[in-house]
């Protein structure tokens, strides 16, 4: 599994001057009207590029673990999970610490190191969540935009989802880095 978040994502209105017909495209009002931010919780199921998506009233360790309990209930048939996420401080807090703790080894944390969370999969859903769902849209609420996404993500599984074929092998990884890494040692 992969979790990431989408913070604070902006709700907002735009009027569109004229839709797209052939040979123009869409103009739209550069003004907007802003109703508020969303947190989002995204799940990626790695195996088969299944989706599932959670609001969260904060983005905090509080927040975090219900998800985290409601997603371990809906999956209870599994053994447990490694469970990739970054280093965010709802992942890393006290208190989550505890839970995985105490989950029997269900929950099998990793981490992505810092300025590296690209490596987490969930980014790349996020990109492509974003690109088909929410790019250049208009809600004229939270709620709107809630009910859009809950309606969303589903479908999303339903086209879209599809394991993500991952290309950075150790061998790359290691080239990558004899390419970047003299330079920052020398730094160091």
């Amino acid at each position: 599994m992969c979790v990431d978040e989408i913070p604070t994502f902006q709700v907002l209105e735009r009027d569109p001057i004229r839709r797209a017909i052939p040979g123009s495209i869409e103009q739209r009002e550069f003004d907007y009207t802003r109703h508020g931010t969303v947190n989002m919780l995204v799940f990626l199921v790695v195996h088969s590029g299944l989706m599932e998506l959670a609001f969260l009233a904060k983005n905090d360790c509080e927040h975090y673990l219900p998800e985290l309990e409601l997603f371990r209930k809906h999956h209870a048939e599994l053994r447990g999970v490694f469970l990739i996420q970054d280093g965010g401080s709802s992942h890393i807090a006290g208190g989550t610490q505890r839970y995985f703790a105490e989950s029997d080894g269900w929950w099998r944390p990793r981490y992505t190191p810092a300025n590296a969370s690209w490596l987490n999969q969930g980014e790349i859903l996020i990109h492509a969540f974003k690109h088909y769902y929410l790019k250049r849209a208009s809600w004229k609420s939270q709620e709107e935009f809630k009910n859009h996404v809950l309606a969303s993500w589903p479908e999303y599984n339903h086209r879209y989802a599809h394991p993500i074929e991952w290309t950075w092998t150790n061998q790359k990884m290691r080239q990558w880095f004899a390419r970047h890494a003299p330079n920052s040692l020398q730094e160091l």
